[in-house]
């Protein structure tokens, strides 16, 4: 759309997506409040899916001399995110469907409708027919697409956000009267639903009708991201530099390397190719900069690596799982991107923003497939991680002690809930008591626990949570009366203590006179800075006692242990006392810091 269309023009735009808009919510609407006494969760989940992409799709892509191939267009793709939910239908019951599985589906969704939009748009724009001159457009068009895609979208959520504003201040305004109806229309659902439709579809009408203002939006972000790029990448060479010196053993202890590795890999190549833009400008930074940059772009694939490594430590240690199969994709993803692009910086170095514009493209494309094949045979992940945990099983790489039966039947769907079966079946496998112990433990569950939470009350039934307590004095004897005092009223605080056993976030546990009464107490201290007492009862036996807490703190938790190990630690009486009127007593319930 340009700056020069008729208002005639301009009409049919606003008419056209806001009826789109409104009509799409409406029925979204009817569909999530009386859908499920006609259809399954599956299926309104793919109805769902259809309409917010083959709408959001028709808000980028519809145009007035072209709408009926553009319908096509959008409805097909919607289609295609529609039979991606149809796998979750045969792998689980509506109401099981894990978050790893509506996570990764919902990533494949949003790839479907960042990449394809913007090749139909280039092929529509150059007038491409044929496949490779579709595939392959002219990457400017590509990248002017792409960008103003994201901030048209942006545009049109910022004026709805600003619409329920003005809603807002309506609603207040009329309370301040006595008159409710407007804030009860405002807060009602059903209009809730077709305003927001209505007014995002309006939104988008009027951020087509302006590109001049998308345009100078598009060079706000990029002048950002061009001082940003820079920046990114000096952390980048900091950490590996640091990360060879120190070795990676923290890093792999951390349980969430991957993850930041792989985020500090794609924002380094999201800011990167914002300043590349279409590549005709070779000198995208100043000359000491554009050797920088280029240098991080050769370090690039060291993330990547590292994430998979991490991944595949994870695998040896615990077999594949879907969580780790998806991650392993991105990672990959990561990987290919990386290596094109140090590729392109030591090959091509004087020209090396060509080669980057020409890979782009091919990797999208590539992308696009990966997001529909993970969803479908025979690279769908939760089959393949069931075929992986019960082959760890079966040939001994994993105790029967280890194996998470509980994975199998709440997070593997049907297969893993067969696969369960087939094992009770297995006279032989059930010969072993710690298979069928197992096995009974699961069956009595009613939902899945991750395995440290499920084993932790376990292991301190047996009271061994001093193995993994730092103790001070370090040679202080803890009574079986009080290890059972502890595992039955801080069971929940023993549990995180027992899935963070680093040294420097061990838990701690101190035996000191709290009350002046000549017997001394116990004092268990997590890493969040709060101690939960046992105290001594005239009887002998072990109550709860009073929480303590230090609130905010500048010092870590490993500079606390270094305190105590050195001595540095004494009781202060309270600031405030506690008040007795009559027979009532009134005591401090929330701390009191003097400044």
């Amino acid at each position: 759309m340009s700056d020069t269309e008729s208002p005639q023009q301009s009409l049919w735009y606003r008419f056209v997506f806001s009826c789109l808009g409104a009509c799409n919510t409406a029925f979204l609407f009817l569909l999530t409040t009386y859908g499920s006494d006609l259809f399954s969760g599956t299926a309104i989940q793919a109805i769902s899916y259809f309409l917010l992409l083959g709408t959001g799709l028709c808000f980028l892509c519809l145009e007035r001399d072209s709408w009926k191939g553009d319908t096509v267009f959008c409805l097909s793709v919607g289609l295609v995110a529609a039979i991606l939910t149809l796998p979750g239908s045969l792998l689980w019951k509506d109401d099981a469907i894990p978050a790893s599985y509506q996570m990764a589906l919902v990533l494949s969704i949003a790839v479907l409708f960042v990449i394809p939009p913007v090749f139909y748009q280039a092929a529509r724009q150059n007038g491409y027919t044929k496949a490779r001159d579709i595939l392959f457009p002219q990457y400017r068009s590509l990248f002017e697409n792409a960008w103003s895609n994201k901030l048209l979208l942006f545009f049109a959520g910022l004026f709805l956000g600003t619409a329920w504003a003005v809603l807002g201040l309506c609603g207040e305004l009329f309370e301040l009267i006595g008159i409710d109806f407007f804030s009860d229309l405002f807060t009602s659902e059903p209009f809730a639903y077709i305003f927001s439709g209505l007014t995002f579809g309006l939104g988008v009408s009027l951020a087509r009708e302006r590109p001049k203002i998308i345009q100078s939006l598009l060079q706000i972000v990029l002048t950002l991201f061009r001082f940003l790029t820079p920046l990114l990448g000096l952390v980048a060479l900091l950490f590996i530099i640091t990360l060879a010196v120190m070795g990676p053993e923290k890093l792999w202890a951390t349980g969430h390397a991957t993850q930041l590795l792989l985020t500090l890999l794609f924002l380094f190549i999201l800011f990167e190719n914002a300043v590349i833009q279409s590549g005709e400008d070779n000198q995208a930074f100043p000359g000491p900069v554009q050797w920088f940059v280029m240098a991080v772009n050769v370090i690039l694939p060291a993330f990547a690596l590292l994430a998979l490594y991490a991944i595949w430590l994870r695998v040896g240690q615990y077999g594949w799982t879907p969580e780790r199969f998806y991650m392993a994709v991105i990672a990959v993803v990561g990987l290919i991107y990386a290596i094109s692009y140090a590729v392109a910086v030591l090959t091509r170095w004087k020209n090396w923003t060509s080669h980057v514009i020409r890979a782009n493209p091919v990797i999208a494309i590539l992308v696009l497939v990966f997001a529909i094949a993970i969803h479908l045979p025979p690279f769908e992940p939760y089959k393949l991680s069931l075929k992986d945990q019960l082959s760890r099983l079966e040939d001994g790489r994993i105790k029967p002690a280890d194996f998470d039966f509980s994975y199998l039947r709440f997070r593997l769907g049907d297969a893993g809930q067969k696969a369960l079966e087939n094992i009770e079946s297995n006279r032989v496998l059930m010969a072993d008591p710690v298979i069928a112990s197992r096995i009974e433990q699961t069956r009595k569950q009613t939902y899945y626990q991750a395995a440290a939470d499920r084993d932790a009350p376990d292991y301190l039934k047996l009271g061994n949570f001093v193995d993994y307590l730092a103790l001070y004095p370090s040679n202080i004897d803890v009574p079986d009366d009080v290890r059972k005092a502890f595992v039955e009223n801080y069971q929940w605080v023993l549990s995180s203590c027992y899935q963070e056993q680093q040294p420097e976030a061990r838990c701690v546990l101190l035996n000191l006179d709290l009350n002046n009464d000549t017997q001394k107490e116990f004092l268990l201290i997590s890493q969040y800075n709060a101690a939960y007492s046992l105290m001594r009862q005239p009887d002998g036996s072990w109550k709860t006692g009073p929480q303590l807490t230090a609130g905010y703190s500048d010092g870590s938790f490993k500079e606390l242990q270094s305190a105590l190990e050195r001595g540095d630690f004494h009781l202060t009486a309270p600031v405030i006392q506690n008040l007795t009127i009559g027979q009532q007593l009134f005591q401090v319930e929330f701390p009191y810091i003097l400044q």
